[in-house]
């Protein structure tokens, strides 16, 4: 129906007019927040903001953008309204210092299409909608979680807390947590109390962790405080990450340093993760734990894994299978324990592959690599074993247990296809094997453990000569010249997790680092950020960063005096963004920073451009001169 404004009254005019204006859809916007402004204004500019988030809550539409300037405020970002995969409703602080922007209490954000940005989280947050995002924060509260939020992204992120978790469910049965990224984020998890685990993770499906920091403290009343569990977890990528684990809680802890995955944690990949693990107490990574749901973790890959456990180890390797070992793949991985390297126990479903991976063991109680010697070990399927090396450390004493490998012959034959793996220890070569139930063997042709297994006969014994072996942290599983590794593999190639081929001929460092900078700065803490070099001429990633800070100005005179940061950032892919978490600076402080990056060659690059930061919550510019003039 058409109305003709010309036969209405003024007074009918006006109130078509505001009739059309209250039907039609509110515009995207932007608005502002401000300690100095009032909810009665519009929020439509700096001088006219609101006061409260509270309000913005209440008024933000699909595509607003929420301007929240310095302060502190009593509500947590979550708007009454949903924005729309095209539309977001968006929450920016202060992105060059985020903890000048507080939201004082702990809150949940449940909507759709929500972004928060640039904000000190004093309390913490619970993450529960739909393709939320948190990005560029500094957090702080007991715990954070993910909760049955699909498709949200965490992104440069420092949590300081005591625990963090992600889950669908807390039962065994739906809703999950589906495809939720947290990326180039760093969590410093200080560990005080006991009764939960510290990294949860349960009921999640298609989810990506990458280039991540996690540095995990339990402390001494940390009891059943688990670093890293995994339930439920499916179809999940750990990618670029370094986890530094210490545990300090001693006597009956209750799994308090335990790392472990269990209970359907089924087809997840891991590349290039890096996990240390030491402290007073018992730690140990679990390729699978025993749960409620006994053999039903399986399935999962490791590529490029570096595990180091150079603390008192639970079950006595760097990493043990401590339930049955289903469909896994290992490539190119290190292991290097205070004990073992690698132990399997239980039983074996094949098929399974061990290949291009290095197990090391410093004082092992069932070999550098160990399997289940039981009576009732079963296998099924086969284990496929190429292109190995498996080093117990010199310095360890000569028995049965401390031999290269440990294998029941019983359980295994018939189900293990080996070959071209190198095999080195304290004794003898004819003692670098011991098949439980029958003795020690040497590797190679013609030997009891290759006649027994039908299998190995084109192994060897002898140094791999790596780079260092003075302690498991130190360890360097990269190939010196003269490597008994070096062609010992499979197609004649090198043996164990580092490969030669490259580094023999190549005298050209990495690329320097140019685009070194500083972001989220607060008075105690920053996150440095830059671009992952290249390895020249062959295009790899470095191997090892150093990174380092001093109170004076660095150049490359000086840069090994300056001070490495406590752990040192992984390299990732060239090209890939990196980032790194500093805390505990002293405010009002000056710092400098700069890297430098290493190839597998040893070759170091030039120190990278020089960043210079204050340590201080004033990170805003005096405002522009508008007046200046000549008189």
């Amino acid at each position: 129906m058409f109305v003709s404004i010309r036969r209405l009254s003024v007074r009918g005019a006006a109130f078509a007019l505001a009739a059309l204006t209250l039907a039609a859809p509110a515009l995207a916007a932007t608005r502002y927040v401000g300690p100095s402004g009032s909810d009665t204004n519009t929020g439509a500019t700096p001088a006219t903001a609101w006061r409260t988030i509270s309000k913005a809550n209440a008024s933000a539409v699909a595509g607003d953008v929420i301007l929240v300037a310095d302060g502190t405020y009593a509500h947590f970002p979550n708007p009454a309204a949903n924005g729309t995969p095209t539309q977001r409703i968006s929450f920016v602080g202060n992105l060059a210092n985020p903890s000048a922007v507080v939201i004082t209490p702990s809150g949940t954000l449940n909507k759709t299409d929500v972004t928060i940005k640039g904000m000190q989280l004093f309390g913490g947050f619970n993450l529960s909608g739909v393709r939320d995002s948190i990005a560029d924060c500094i957090v702080f509260g007991t715990r954070s979680n993910i909760s049955a939020a699909d498709d949200c992204t965490l992104a440069r992120l420092i949590v300081n807390s005591e625990r963090f978790w992600v889950y669908g469910s807390e039962t065994d049965t739906l809703p999950v947590a589906e495809r939720d990224t947290i990326v180039d984020c760093t969590f410093n998890l200080n560990v005080v109390s006991g009764g939960s685990h510290t990294v949860r993770l349960k009921a999640i499906d298609r989810c990506v962790f990458a280039r991540n920091r996690w540095n995990i403290h339990v402390n001494a009343g940390g009891v059943g405080a688990s670093v890293f569990k995994l339930f439920w977890v499916r179809n999940c990528k750990f990618l670029d990450s370094r986890w530094d684990i210490v545990n300090d809680c001693t006597g009956v802890c209750d799994e308090a340093g335990w790392f472990m995955q269990r209970d359907y944690t089924q087809s997840n990949f891991w590349a290039r993760d890096t996990i240390e693990m030491g402290g007073a107490g018992e730690v140990q990574l679990f390729g699978s734990g025993s749960g409620s749901y006994p053999g039903t973790v399986m399935n999962n890959t490791y590529d490029q894994l570096v595990v180091k456990l150079y603390g008192n180890p639970s079950y006595g390797g760097a990493m043990v299978y401590q339930d049955a070992a289903k469909w896994d793949t290992l490539t190119n991985c290190t292991f290097v324990g205070s004990s073992s390297g690698l132990l399997i126990n239980q039983i074996i479903h094949g098929p399974m592959l061990i290949d291009h991976c290095t197990s090391v063991g410093f004082r092992p109680g069932h070999g550098a690599l160990g399997f289940d010697a039981g009576t009732g070990a079963v296998w099924s399927g086969t284990l496929a074993m190429r292109s190995n090396i498996f080093y117990t450390h010199g310095n360890s004493p000569r028995t049965q247990n401390t031999a290269a490998m440990y294998m029941p012959v019983a359980a295994s034959q018939g189900h293990l296809v080996a070959n071209n793996n190198v095999y080195y220890g304290p004794m003898s070569r004819d003692s670098l094997i011991y098949m439980a139930g029958a003795g020690f063997s040497a590797p190679g042709v013609g030997k009891p453990w290759a006649i027994r297994m039908l299998a190995d006969s084109a192994s060897v014994s002898g140094s791999p000569r790596f780079r260092d072996t003075s302690s498991v942290r130190n360890f360097d599983a990269r190939l010196n010249a003269g490597s008994r590794a070096i062609g010992a593999g499979w197609g004649g190639s090198d043996a164990g997790s580092f490969w030669s081929a490259v580094t023999a001929a190549d005298g050209t460092a990495p690329a320097a680092v140019s685009d070194l900078r500083a972001a989220n700065v607060s008075g105690s803490s920053l996150t440095l950020q830059w671009t992952a070099p290249k390895d020249m001429p062959n295009g790899l990633a470095a191997q090892a960063y150093d990174l380092r800070w001093s109170l004076s100005p660095i150049d490359a005179g000086n840069f090994t005096s300056a001070t490495p940061v406590s752990s040192m950032p992984v390299p990732g892919a060239p090209g890939a963004y990196q980032v790194y978490g500093m805390t505990g600076l002293a405010s009002e402080t000056r710092y400098y920073f700069a890297v430098r990056s290493q190839d597998v060659a040893g070759n170091w690059s030039p120190i990278s451009n020089v960043v210079n930061v204050l340590a201080s919550l004033d990170q805003t510019s005096p405002a522009t001169i508008i007046d200046l003039s000549a008189r």
